[in-house]
């Protein structure tokens, strides 16, 4: 069993580890220094291969990670986690990727359990991590794992990062794909309990739409599962039911349980259009009424 320490180094001693980050389906994570060859120097995460891999894994699961890196690549955005390089370390036989290391923490851990966050906040979040999808969508790739927790936030400001894309995948429009069975149940749409199907923009809109419930509420969403079991049983939806009591503001309902559908093409389509729900004047909050009224006061003196 691998376990590094602080001060072990590694890819020939351009990396020293610092301290171990958090644990994860394809890995473990490592915050390192990286030195440069001009002398400077940089904190960044490592991700490393999971521990105790048996050989005639190994190279399946150096390739998940080369694929890992390559989707990294694919995509530039402010608001993804920034890709840095991918390479293999003999000494401790595991592939890892390096990324920018995120000094602040997860929405997870931000979100006051049974309260929220503020909604103004909330729908910044969002807005910023929808706009990282949609770049995403762009190239066809899905995240497969939007969860309030794969979210960062920069200390000292309000800037969201998606992290963690393990599990993220390609996808061809209206073409059913085979993937793995590694999800986060509460925040992950029906169809991806399937081994087979039509992967799309809907799938992460789903999760989305979960994580946007889940800051504004501090209450965790109803698995897809139970809600499927809820309604052939009960004739009722949990989720729904909990959404039309917890959140407040009708124009998010509408835009969660719109996000949430059960039935895939009962979702919208496309990120930018479930944004567009966020975007009703109903949202702003009396507060943002009072500032445009002031700055438009403000402006008529001008």
């Amino acid at each position: 069993m691998i376990s590094l320490e602080p001060g072990d180094s590694l890819k020939d001693g351009d990396y020293t580890i610092q301290r171990e980050l958090g644990k994860g389906g394809f890995g473990t994570t490592y915050q390192a220094t990286r030195h440069l060859p001009d002398g400077q120097e940089e904190i960044v995460a490592i991700k490393i291969g999971r521990e105790e891999l048996p050989n005639n894994q190994r190279s399946e699961r150096e390739q998940k990670f080369k694929d890992e890196a390559q989707r990294l690549k694919l995509v530039n955005h402010n608001h993804i986690v920034k890709f840095i390089e991918y390479f293999y370390e003999p000494t401790i036989y595991r592939p890892c990727i390096v990324m920018d290391y995120i000094e602040g923490e997860n929405l997870h851990r931000l979100t006051q359990p049974g309260n929220g966050i503020p909604e103004e906040q909330a729908i910044k979040y969002i807005q910023q991590v929808g706009d990282a999808l949609a770049a995403m969508h762009k190239v066809k790739l899905i995240h497969r794992d939007v969860k309030p927790s794969n979210i960062m936030v920069r200390h000292g400001t309000e800037e969201a990062i998606l992290i963690d894309f393990g599990i993220s995948r390609e996808f061809v429009p209206d073409r059913t794909i085979e993937l793995t069975k590694q999800w986060s149940e509460d925040y992950a749409p029906p169809e991806q309990q399937l081994r087979r199907f039509r992967a799309g923009p809907p799938l992460d809109i789903y999760a989305l739409s979960a994580t946007l419930y889940f800051l504004l509420t501090g209450r965790q969403p109803v698995s897809s599962r139970d809600r499927e079991y809820e309604l052939k049983r009960y004739k009722r939806d949990p989720q729904k039911q909990d959404v039309e009591n917890f959140v407040t503001n009708k124009t998010l309902r509408r835009a969660i349980l719109q996000g949430m559908e059960l039935e895939q093409k009962r979702r919208p389509q496309s990120i930018s259009d479930w944004l567009k729900l966020l975007e009703s004047p109903a949202i702003i909050s009396p507060t943002g009424r009072f500032r445009r009224i002031v700055g438009y006061i403000l402006s008529l003196r001008g």
